[in-house]
């Protein structure tokens, strides 16, 4: 968690919500890629990870991607019927920097704010691809659906937790 924490504050970031049961195991994985999850796979091509039933619980915070402009810092999760992505860009060429340390941010406290809701509502079969440059989708008890920005998929999710 430390290491997790000293890379956050390198980038000007918020550090994302890692459940307690994964503090005590989340290392450093690769390059630019913490978690509790060993995997070749970058977090630019994570969204799959919400949608996949293979994978044990994990949690993994991470940067990649390629070319000149197309860098995200992302998050994925997998805690019981809970698997989210969430993709922010950040880091590309064309980028500023300090709207993309906001969005990744404010993006990190909204996804507090699902698992929390979450939580609330007893923790239903929910997967979440909140993506900067691919569709967000998302699906609640097998209902799916598609949305636009991240910011705009969390909410989308947190109203539905609320009904």
């Amino acid at each position: 968690m430390d290491e997790l924490a000293a890379w956050c504050a390198k980038l000007g970031i918020d550090v994302p919500p890692i459940p307690e049961k994964f503090r005590p195991i989340v290392r450093r994985q690769a390059e630019h890629l913490y978690g509790t999850l060993l995997t070749p796979l970058s977090m630019y091509d994570a969204q799959h990870w919400a949608f996949s039933d293979r994978l044990p619980d994990f949690v993994a915070v991470g940067h990649g991607g390629h070319g000149v402009n197309s860098y995200v810092l992302g998050y994925a999760l997998g805690l019981e019927s809970l698997r989210l992505v969430v993709q922010v860009g950040y880091g590309g060429a064309y980028m500023d920097h300090a709207e993309s340390q906001q969005a990744v941010s404010e993006a990190f406290a909204a996804t507090g704010r699902v698992i929390d809701a979450w939580e609330r509502a007893g923790r239903p079969r929910l997967s979440i691809a909140a993506m900067d440059f691919y569709d967000s989708e998302w699906t609640l008890e097998g209902v799916k659906h598609t949305t636009g920005r991240p910011s705009a998929c969390l909410e989308e999710v947190l109203l539905a937790l609320a009904r």
